[in-house]
């Protein structure tokens, strides 16, 4: 009896321990499984993290923009602001799209996107033709300093070929605009084309510029091209003409005295930016007087 007792407690261990194997198994096949899981979802969620996130695209854009690729906005206020209001053009009454197009224009301008502003403001000037002085406007400073704004070449030439069609559009209804003449020889001038470069853009303005001496526009792009060209005793009577007739023009001042630096005459360029400073009260032209004038030697 006494070994039947014995026998049956020995049986008894053998199939606890037995069982204690097995739970430990099955405790580290599911820490194990676990451990797993969390390493893949570790993994996955380092993957998404490392992988870019594209900003969204803009919405709602007018006919001027459609079909260009357009580089994204930047992830600021700003940027975000943009984004917004041209979304909002897919929901809002046409009626109301002039407005919401012109606080685009403002918008774009203040995140330096010349391209953007350029597409609403000719958006805007097809609704309304007052508008087309201020699109083309746009469009030749975006040609003019497209190589400072770092944009597409694709992008630029394509708004540049939008700008000039805008200018044809406003010279078949006023033949006698110089503004939009100005644009047009510009925008020629910025088209990559060499076969219009002189033709219709350097010898338009030339000629522009002999009809209607005081028109600041030519006679800023003619000062401009001289002095890019090396040209500087024409740059300097060009630019000096424009002052005569525009004085203490912030642009024309701040080119005249690159040209009057170029040619050693320090004393003559400080003059010429001090005089400028005295009558400039924009904020932004006054900034770039002032840090012309600080880098000019006595």
């Amino acid at each position: 009896m006494a070994e039947s007792v014995s026998s049956e407690k020995s049986g008894s261990s053998q199939r606890l321990a037995q069982w204690g194997l097995v739970g430990a198994a099955v405790v580290a096949f599911v820490l194990l499984l676990l451990t797993d899981r969390t390493v893949l979802q570790s993994q996955r969620t380092s993957a998404v993290a490392a992988s870019p996130v594209a900003p969204p695209a803009l919405e709602g854009l007018p006919t001027p923009l459609q079909g260009l690729e357009l580089p994204a906005l930047p992830t600021t206020a700003e940027g975000e602001a943009v984004r917004k209001l041209s979304a909002q053009l897919t929901v809002t009454d046409a009626a109301d799209q002039a407005q919401l197009l012109d606080r685009l224009v403002a918008a774009s301008v203040n995140v330096n996107r010349l391209d953007l502003a350029a597409g609403f403001a000719h958006a805007l000037a097809e609704r309304d033709p007052a508008a087309m002085p201020r699109a083309l406007s746009l469009y030749a400073q975006l040609a003019e300093r497209a190589a400072e704004l770092q944009l597409p070449a694709a992008l630029v030439k394509a708004q540049n070929e939008r700008g000039l069609a805008l200018a044809d559009v406003r010279l078949r209804a006023q033949p006698n605009d110089v503004d939009a003449q100005v644009t047009r020889a510009l925008l020629h001038v910025h088209s990559g084309d060499p076969a219009r470069i002189m033709s219709q853009g350097i010898q338009a303005l030339a000629q522009i510029a002999a009809d209607h001496p005081s028109h600041l526009g030519a006679g800023l792009a003619l000062g401009r091209f001289s002095l890019q060209t090396g040209q500087l005793d024409r740059a300097q009577q060009r630019l000096t003409t424009v002052l005569q007739q525009h004085p203490g023009h912030a642009e024309a001042s701040l080119l005249l005295s690159e040209v009057l630096i170029r040619q050693k005459k320090t004393r003559d360029a400080r003059g010429v930016l001090e005089a400028a400073l005295a009558r400039t009260d924009d904020p932004m032209w006054k900034a770039k007087l002032q840090a012309a004038l600080g880098q000019v030697g006595s």
